[in-house]
């Protein structure tokens, strides 16, 4: 649990172990944790600042330093990238994007505003106005502002703190397509529109340190919805297609079996052969998925070195020793969590195939989530003419650093050496 009182505390839940991680500030009050990227906000009604920190408080930012008036209560909506507050002394609700910037007001007239919260199910913020007595709500932008309880106060007094409990689950969304010759097509999973940033979001760790400029610069990406399958292609699927006479490469499984795990040995043009044959098949758009499409589908709403955080906790995922998984080579698709969108083994078990070629930076790199195929896309040394494609997500053989979600490989599209860890998913477009 974390508390204020001139500085930023935590402590167990039991209280235990308690400890200054911000020390030393004017009169810090309202916290809201962003748990998937492992920042703490808050609002500073002294200052009239919001701030945000690491949740171990290193890196201390100031987010909003002017235009404020007694900021009182902070909740954040993770999924539209938005922060909300009450300004109690200009009498408004206002909102900013999660770096501070973009403020604007999107409730004024109120009597006292005190506490917000937001219902990330329903798409509400909810907030108390002590000066008349009432809870009322709106859609994030402001629009179609009501009361939900009048006369919450008592004895002329509040309402002041809020909070909601929201039972009702999001559904996720998954299908598989029916395949001509029989069976079902791989299980895939929607993924929402959104905007995301893509690249190097952590230069104080490993895309810093070990230096990949290639991961740079940092930019914002806008993403249709489309479908992206649940688990890597395994050996049985490819086997189906081969069988089919949709898929001509026989590959060898390094003598560590077959079945469900990935399908391995793959090159660029085996996997074009694989989405081919499941178009053909269901009558769908299936493709491998942009380069852009792939981390925002790894990153699933995060911007942390991992889906699950910046830390590497045991048995997470495959990688090499620093897993800590039990794996020596790939494991069978499935066998570690799903990321927050329901995604299996984004980060480790084996490199998976993009539709772009490779280039050295993202310099001029597509802000729509469009595949990068320009005519500046790097060629494979050995023969200067086969193209480079990327691979994202990393293997079995990578240490943590290379499982990362901004990781970035590549190999030539027409190779069929080295390709033991190499394997890929399929994108499906939607309507």
């Amino acid at each position: 649990m974390y508390v204020t009182a001139r500085g930023i505390f935590r402590a167990n839940l039991d209280g235990s172990d308690v400890e200054t991680i911000v020390p030393s500030l004017p009169g810090p009050q309202d916290i809201a944790l962003d748990v998937a990227n492992s920042m703490i906000y808050w609002v500073d009604p002294q200052s009239d600042k919001i701030h945000r920190a690491r949740m171990d408080g290193s890196r201390v930012e100031d987010l909003v330093t002017s235009g404020l008036s007694q900021p009182e209560g902070l909740t954040l909506d993770l999924q539209g990238r938005k922060m909300y507050w009450a300004d109690a002394l200009t009498r408004k609700i206002q909102r900013a994007n999660l770096d501070g910037s973009g403020v604007e007001d999107i409730v004024t007239g109120l009597r006292r505003p005190y506490s917000v919260a937001f219902d990330s199910i329903n798409r509400m913020i909810y907030w108390t106005d002590e000066g008349v007595g009432r809870i009322q709500r709106a859609n994030p932008d402001g629009s179609s502002v009501e009361t939900v309880v009048d006369r919450a106060g008592r004895g002329g007094r509040g309402p002041f703190g809020l909070v909601l409990e929201v039972t009702v689950q999001p559904r996720r969304q998954t299908f598989s397509d029916t395949l001509t010759s029989g069976g079902q097509g791989p299980e895939m999973v929607v993924i929402p529109a959104g905007t995301f940033r893509m690249g190097c979001l952590n230069d104080d760790g490993d895309c810093g340190s070990h230096g990949f400029p290639q991961e740079k610069p940092v930019h914002q990406v806008s993403i249709r919805s489309f479908a992206l399958s649940k688990y890597e292609v395994t050996f049985d699927q490819w086997e189906e297609c081969v069988s089919a006479g949709g898929c001509t490469h026989h590959p060898g499984d390094q003598g560590w079996g077959r079945g469900n795990r990935p399908v391995i040995n793959i090159n660029w043009h085996d996997a074009q052969e694989y989405v081919a044959w499941l178009s053909a098949q269901t009558g769908e758009d299936y493709r491998l998925p942009s380069e852009a499409e792939w981390e925002y589908a790894a990153r699933a709403g995060t911007e942390t070195k991992y889906s699950w955080g910046n830390d590497l906790p045991s048995n997470l995922a495959n990688c090499r020793s620093d897993c800590g998984d039990p794996f020596g080579h790939t494991a069978s698709v499935g066998s570690f969590p799903a990321n927050p969108w329901g995604l299996h083994d984004m980060h480790g078990n084996v490199w998976e195939w993009t539709e772009d070629c490779l280039h050295s930076d993202y310099n001029g790199a597509p802000t729509d989530g469009r595949a990068w195929t320009s005519r500046s896309c790097l060629r494979r040394a050995q023969d200067g003419v086969s193209l480079e494609r990327v691979l994202r997500g990393g293997a079995y053989d990578y240490p943590a650093y290379g499982i990362r979600s901004a990781i970035r490989g590549s190999q030539g599209e027409n190779d069929r050496r080295y390709l033991q860890n190499d394997g890929f998913r399929v994108a499906r477009s939607l309507p």
